[in-house]
């Protein structure tokens, strides 16, 4: 499932439409939890409106096994909202989320993310920049391609003694 914060985000509705269709080309259902809020959102990390969400993922005929969230700061929401519903994020559902957050560490227990690593991006850009402003005279169109990271969470073995 893909949990749709909200539907005017470009960035978002992208990451739905590809993780539809990907998920499809793979032979996997799908379902994608509109945003249906009415004009622009507030917020993203509105706790009520995720809640409903959760709701609606826990009452589709077949329970998906996985939930993919666009934003990483709406996991903790998440988390709250399948725990108050009984579903227990790692074992009910995983959970899948975007961009590497310190947050993450707060979650247990964390969910897998990708890392659109904006730091390589800002330093891509900069030296590009820094390269047309010393030579001006060359005017050539450059694509970059920065690949997401898969940040897969750390599980371990056996439990932590205190």
């Amino acid at each position: 499932a893909f949990i749709h914060l909200d539907s005017s985000h470009v960035g978002f509705e992208e990451r739905a439409q590809d993780f539809e269709h990907t998920a499809r080309s793979l032979g996997v259902g799908v379902a994608i939890l509109e945003d249906d809020r009415t004009g622009s959102p507030s917020s993203t990390i509105d706790p009520e409106w995720i809640a409903t969400q959760v709701d609606r993922l826990a009452a589709l005929p077949a329970r998906p096994t996985g939930v993919f969230l666009p934003r990483v700061s709406a996991a903790g929401t998440l988390y709250r909202a399948l725990r108050s519903r009984g579903i227990e994020p790692g074992r009910d559902v995983t959970v899948m989320t975007c961009d590497q957050d310190p947050i993450l560490s707060a979650l247990d227990p964390q969910p897998a993310t990708f890392d659109v690593q904006p730091d390589v991006i800002g330093q891509s850009a900069a030296k590009l920049l820094l390269w047309h402003i010393q030579d001006r005279a060359a005017h050539v169109r450059t694509n970059q391609l920065i690949e997401p990271l898969l940040v897969e969470p750390e599980v371990y073995d056996t439990p932590i003694k205190e």
